[in-house]
């Protein structure tokens, strides 16, 4: 193993952790909105516990 590939697999690890944030805020943006649409109908919403 050598320097390069150390700051290779480095840069490999931001990829995923900047994929993985991503995915986590869509996942978080379309819970939101689908609460907020709920809310608007009246309808039950997403307990606070699973926030």
């Amino acid at each position: 193993m050598t320097i390069g590939d150390i700051s290779v697999s480095y840069r490999c690890m931001e990829d995923v952790l900047l994929v993985y944030l991503a995915v986590l805020n869509l996942v978080t943006f379309a819970l939101y909105g689908a609460d907020k649409r709920r809310a608007k109908k009246g309808q039950w919403r997403i307990p606070e516990k699973r926030s």
